[in-house]
């Protein structure tokens, strides 16, 4: 996934130098996000070791992230990737990072309709067991004012 994500920004950075007209249009965006997070992910085995053995989840994610978006819009299409890193706190300075979670998106947008399609895998950190794979494809109508953080 972090070779995609050298692609992709090398895509956007080589897409912005192609011709002045064009990279005017193209509207690149960044956006960095952290905070504490009510977030839970938990793993259990079997139902031998949940309920005759009693072993708890293997897993728990949070309570803080850091969320990196890195993308470009050019005449209603963009396309953008992002990475979201869960931490635990360690020791009183330490920050340990438990799982990371990879986005990566393009979409289309039209007055009130938008069509998209974004994968997101998460991965965890050392010698943790958990992985995620989430794809869709999704076609979006706003009835009513269209507020951008609707789309």
């Amino acid at each position: 996934m972090k070779k995609y994500a050298i692609i992709l920004a090398l895509s956007l950075i080589s897409i912005t130098g192609i011709s002045q007209g064009i990279s005017q249009a193209i509207k690149p965006f960044a956006m960095f996000e952290g905070g504490y997070i009510d977030y839970q992910t938990m793993i259990y085995g079997s139902e031998y070791e949940r309920f005759v053995l009693g072993v708890l989840p293997t897993h728990k994610a949070g309570p803080y992230y850091g969320k990196l978006v890195l993308g470009a819009s050019y005449k209603g299409f963009m396309i953008y990737m992002s990475d979201k890193t869960f931490f635990n706190k360690d020791r009183s300075i330490y920050f340990n990072p438990q799982v990371i979670e990879y986005t990566i998106g393009t979409s289309f947008t039209h007055e009130r309709f938008k069509l998209g399609f974004e994968h997101t895998c998460g991965h965890s950190v050392g010698g943790l067991s958990y992985s995620l794979s989430d794809t869709k494809v999704y076609f979006r109508v706003v009835i009513g004012n269209p507020d951008k953080n609707l789309w």
